[in-house]
């Protein structure tokens, strides 16, 4: 296995076994099964070779334990004994066509360094102006990053004679316009847990979104007037990311690292010029 030159993943092709892939993990999440608390069924990651190129891989069989024993996100490994199979119609987290089918026989070889290196994220990122056409639209789903505004303290609904737990978090791109994002359940808690005055401009990236409508009701002296706007639901293979390494991060610091300056001298100026209008006044 040493000399076999590993398969690169936009190779890999339905119902082959392949000898060898070399990637990183840049994603693990678990699957649980709809309704119940802690019933985990698979393991699922994203993997990402050198060239970018992304495949998802699950486990089989209830083998769940035993993979997750093996891993860890961010690392890289040469992965062999594996299956490929086709990958569900619909929930997708990458465009691949394969998903890579894992057991208790698949060796995993964490590798210390790897030149050139793999990177350590692939997103699959949407401008906040084409999330219209996806709407309901769940053949895959939707990663989408920004700059964090509003994050509203997280609430209980009941759904079907249970208790859900949510948090919204309003995110904005360069350009100043906001969406909403939705996050139920464990993701929900998560990210209502972090505390957002640890970072200076956090920047997220909210991966494996559903696209939703949800409707806006503004009432006048004499109507109720109503409108819909775009908004982002979790699903269960979604996961965040703050301030991830990614070329995208660093515009957005950029920009925003602009923009909350200019707010400071702007508020300055003000403050400097009641002062001084206070001062001619007496």
């Amino acid at each position: 296995m040493e000399n076999i030159h590993p398969t690169p993943v936009n190779q890999l092709r339905l119902y082959m076994k392949a000898d060898k892939i070399k990637v990183r993990i840049c994603r693990i999440w678990k699957s649980m099964i709809p309704g119940t608390v802690q019933r985990y069924i698979a393991l699922h990651c994203v993997f990402v070779n050198k060239a970018q190129h992304a495949v998802e891989g699950c486990t089989s069989n209830g083998d769940h334990d035993v993979m997750a024993s093996k891993i860890e996100a961010s690392g890289c490994y040469e992965i062999m004994d594996f299956w490929t199979v086709k990958i569900r119609a619909q929930y997708k987290v990458v465009p691949h066509e394969t998903l890579i089918l894992f057991s208790s026989k698949t060796v995993f070889r964490k590798l210390v360094s790897v030149l050139p290196p793999i990177p350590c994220h692939r997103f699959f990122l949407q401008y906040y102006n084409t999330l219209y056409p996806r709407l309901n639209n769940v053949d895959i789903l939707t990663n989408v990053i920004g700059h964090i505004s509003t994050v509203q303290p997280l609430e209980s609904k009941q759904i079907n004679q249970r208790i859900a737990y949510k948090c919204d978090v309003r995110i904005e791109n360069i350009r100043k316009e906001e969406v909403m994002v939705t996050l139920w359940g464990d993701i929900g808690e998560a990210f209502s847990s972090l505390s957002m005055d640890a970072f200076s401009l956090p920047v997220v990236v909210f991966t494996s979104l559903k696209v939703k409508l949800y409707f806006v009701f503004l009432k006048t002296y004499f109507w109720l007037i109503y409108f819909d706007k775009i908004a982002l639901n979790s699903t269960g293979s979604s996961l965040f990311f703050i301030d991830p390494d990614i070329p995208e991060v660093n515009a957005y610091k950029s920009v925003f690292s602009d923009y909350t300056e200019s707010s400071k001298q702007a508020n300055e100026d003000e403050i400097l010029q009641t002062a001084k209008g206070l001062r001619l006044m007496n």
